[in-house]
């Protein structure tokens, strides 16, 4: 190979490694196609790619009230650190005090599954603009 080849040649396979490190940091990151009119876009959300795909069921790229409640049953278990049935803000470190404090019924500082739901519940309804119980990706990109 000539000089000037090789130079070529190694300019190529750096702009190979930064294109699949960004793919690598979308798939880390997680990423939905952002369906309002005209836009055609893919957008890096905050949510792991892992917690959109586990919550869209049905691969639509939406996820509807069903299957947010679906994916509450698992979710519960996981924010539940001491396993003791309740959830604590400390298990939730990005939870809004107000929400929080609007879904503990009894008001004792811990969330119940049930309570837990409703705060979830809050969140998705906070985000779902249109009221049509189904988030879909430009909702999703504002959790």
């Amino acid at each position: 190979m000539k000089p000037d080849q090789l130079t070529t040649f190694a300019k190529a396979v750096v702009v190979a490694q930064r294109f699949a490190l960004s793919i690598i940091t979308i798939s880390v990151v997680g990423c939905v196609h952002d369906t309002r009119p005209d836009s055609g876009r893919v957008v890096a959300t905050n949510l792991p790619v892992v917690k959109i795909e586990k919550t869209d069921q049905n691969g639509d790229g939406n996820i509807d009230i069903t299957e947010f409640n679906t994916r509450l049953e698992t979710l519960f278990e996981s924010r539940d650190s001491d396993r003791d049935g309740l959830v604590s803000m400390d298990d939730l470190p990005k939870v809004n005090t107000d929400a929080y404090q609007a879904a503990d019924l009894d008001g004792d500082s811990k969330l119940t599954e049930k309570e837990y739901r409703i705060l979830r519940q809050m969140d998705f309804r906070r985000v779902d603009t249109d009221n049509d119980e189904i988030l879909v990706p430009h909702e999703i990109l504002s959790w």
